[in-house]
């Protein structure tokens, strides 16, 4: 009877390594990637460079077989409101009134 605990203590061991490999050594998405850029560009205030890094991570997210709403979902509405940003800035800002955005 102990032989079949070492087994089952084996097989759970085994099963909680092999979690902790994925979860250290996963490799993200090329339009994860593109996300994270595109989002630290909007923190920093280059919209339309976020605009264009999302816009690049939204056509490798369609790209995958296995597309995730989620972040397509994101990618979208977050396009949606720089541009509006963008315009708001072009509009009320222009480029000679001397207010730096």
């Amino acid at each position: 009877m102990s032989f079949l605990y070492y087994v089952f203590f084996i097989m759970l061991l085994s099963v909680f390594v092999y979690i902790i490999y994925l979860q250290l050594f996963r490799k993200k998405s090329l339009a994860l990637l593109h996300f994270e850029e595109a989002l630290k560009n909007e923190n920093a205030g280059y919209y339309e460079a976020a605009v264009a890094g999302y816009e690049t991570a939204l056509a490798e997210q369609q790209k995958l077989r296995f597309d995730n709403g989620v972040l397509t979902r994101k990618i979208r509405e977050k396009i949606k409101v720089l541009h509006t940003i963008i315009l708001y800035n072009r509009n009320f800002h222009p480029a000679g009134s001397g207010i730096v955005v």
